[in-house]
C-alpha cells in the first residue's frame, strides 16, 4: 500500500443547517447527496463559467470539509465568505488543524476519492496526532507529479491560472454536473456542454528520441503555427511529458498522423 501526503492544502469547513443548499449554489457538482463516505471534486467559477478553484467536498462531523490547493488558501475563504449573506452557516479555515493523506488502495479505510484517477482513500487527521502515518510507503514528489501529468489532472499555477472552463481541463467529465440546480457559471458550462466541445484542450504530450524535452511555458508549435504551450513538465525514462493546453486543432492533426517525429499524446 501506498500513500501521499497532501496535508499542506488548504483545508475549509462549512458548518451549519444551510451549509448543503449554499454550497450546492457555489460549485458545479451536486452536493445535496450523501457524502459521508466520499469526497468528489467540483469547480468554483465566475460568472463567465472560469475555473476559480478545483475542490475536494466530503462531509463528517455534522460539516462539510473542502480541500484545494496551498497556493488558494485566502482566495478560495475570501470567495466563498463573500456570498455567505444570509445563510445560517459558518466558514472556518482549518488547514493548520488536519492533517491529509490520499491512499491509493480501495480496500484501506478512509472516505473514498479517485484525486489521481484511480480509486482511494482519503484521511483526515488531527494536527495533535504528530505520529500518525497510514501504512505502508509514502510516494516521492516527483512520482506524485508523473502520475497527476499522465492522468491529465490540472494543478492550479500550472493548468489552472483563472482563464479557463471545466470542459478544456476535461473536468466536465468529473467535476461538473449538468441536471443540478442553478450556481455561478452554470449558464456558459452548460452552453458548452450543448454545443459538444471547446476551442481548447488540456493533453498529455510525450516527446521521445531526438525530439528535444518538453519544458514548461514552451510553446507548442505545429508546421510553423502556435497552438498552445506546456504547463507541467517531468522526466519520464529517456523521455519527457507533459501537459499542455493547445488548440483544437492540435489534437485533430495528431488523429491524422500529422505530429513531428517523436510526439505523441498520452492517453489519460
Amino acid at each position: 500500500m501506498s500513500w501521499i501526503d497532501l496535508s499542506a492544502r488548504t483545508k475549509l469547513k462549512l458548518s451549519g443547517p444551510d451549509r448543503v443548499r449554499f454550497l450546492n449554489g457555489q460549485v458545479s457538482n451536486q452536493i445535496d447527496q450523501d457524502l459521508s463516505g466520499k469526497a468528489i471534486p467540483a469547480c468554483v467559477c465566475n460568472l463567465k463559467g472560469k475555473i476559480e478553484a478545483l475542490i475536494w467536498i466530503t462531509e463528517k462531523d455534522d460539516a462539510l470539509f473542502i480541500d484545494c490547493d496551498a497556493e488558494l488558501r485566502e482566495e478560495l475563504f475570501t470567495r466563498l465568505d463573500r456570498y455567505l449573506i444570509a445563510d445560517d452557516c459558518e466558514l472556518e479555515d482549518i488547514t493548520d488543524d488536519f492533517k491529509l493523506f490520499h491512499v491509493l488502495e480501495k480496500s484501506a479505510d478512509g472516505i473514498a476519492s479517485e484525486r489521481l484517477g484511480e480509486p482511494g482513500k482519503d484521511i483526515w487527521i488531527s494536527s495533535s496526532d504528530k505520529n500518525f502515518k497510514p501504512k505502508g510507503d509514502q510516494i516521492g514528489a516527483d512520482a506524485v507529479e508523473s502520475m497527476r501529468i499522465q492522468r491529465g489532472i490540472p494543478k492550479w499555477g500550472h493548468e489552472l491560472t483563472g482563464d479557463e472552463l471545466p470542459a478544456e481541463m476535461g473536468l466536465d467529465k468529473t467535476a461538473v454536473n449538468f441536471h443540478k440546480g442553478c450556481y455561478l457559471g452554470q449558464e456558459i458550462i452548460s452552453r458548452i456542454e450543448s454545443v459538444g466541445q471547446v476551442k481548447r484542450t488540456l493533453i498529455c504530450l510525450k516527446a521521445s528520441g531526438d525530439t528535444p524535452p518538453i519544458e514548461v511555458e514552451e510553446p507548442v508549435t505545429l508546421e510553423g503555427k502556435k497552438m498552445g504551450k506546456i504547463t507541467s513538465a517531468i522526466p519520464e525514462g529517456s523521455a519527457t511529458l507533459g501537459l499542455a493546453l493547445v488548440k483544437r486543432s492540435f489534437t485533430e492533426a495528431a488523429d491524422a498522423g500529422r505530429l513531428p517525429n517523436g510526439w505523441e499524446i498520452q492517453e489519460s
